[in-house]
């Protein structure tokens, strides 16, 4: 009955989302070793938001590689702490029959701020992959069980006896996060809207004002 597809940025030094990032946990580190043990494909991170184009092996050693403002170095592997950010594109979806909303991952993308030290623009953010987080899900899960609970873990900090498979985080939603894009018919970010470049508080304003129009119809198809 009703489909939109949407972007989302999880930072993950927000307090909220610190139990996907904890020491000797970090989802990041999780992801890369799920790439180079084969488990899971890496893509590149197109602007578009598809996942079409693989990334080579060499391609993906230089994504995660160290680098200063000059060279990348292939042989050192970046501080997964850098890679703060992820972006995830979900399918928000109403079901007629069943009456109610649905929220699909279609994937998930690895973002390490300011460290696109090549380029010197003021967005020199390093986007370095793109999933699909059916792949992840599945990964996370394996991995979790296999560990017996002691890896790709979503960190309990109240209660130590109840951290979670990442999996099971994502599903429940316990992460904050805020709109970038939402399907419009120029396929554009909310930064680049015309009225608001520019204006980083009217943006996360927009943001939170289509957050609250999805609840509202959401709501009204329940009520109606």
């Amino acid at each position: 009955m009703f489909r939109r597809t949407v972007t989302r940025i999880i930072n993950l030094r927000e307090k909220q989302n610190k139990p996907f990032a904890a020491q000797n946990h970090h989802i990041a580190e999780e992801i890369i070793l799920a790439v180079d043990s084969g488990y899971v494909t890496a893509y590149f991170p197109s602007i578009d938001g598809s996942v079409e184009v693989l990334l080579s092996d060499s391609a993906w050693r230089s994504a995660v590689a160290e680098r200063d403002d000059i060279d990348i170095y292939e042989n050192m592997r970046m501080d997964p702490s850098n890679i703060s950010v992820l972006e995830i594109t979900e399918e928000v979806v109403f079901d007629k029959r069943r009456s109610r909303m649905y929220i699909n991952i279609l994937t998930l993308t690895l973002v390490a701020p300011g460290y696109n030290r090549q380029v010197k623009t003021e967005e020199n953010d390093l986007p370095i992959a793109r999933f699909k987080y059916k792949e992840l899900a599945e990964y996370f899960r394996k991995k979790y069980e296999e560990s017996n609970q002691t890896r790709c873990l979503w960190y309990n900090p109240q209660n130590n006896r109840r951290h979670m498979c990442l999996t099971d985080a994502f599903e429940l939603r316990l992460f904050s996060s805020r709109i970038v894009k939402i399907s419009n018919p120029d396929d554009k970010f909310i930064h680049s809207y015309p009225e608001l470049k520019g204006n980083v508080e009217a943006q996360l304003y927009k943001s939170r004002e289509i957050e609250y129009e999805l609840m509202e119809f959401e709501h009204n198809l329940w009520e109606f």
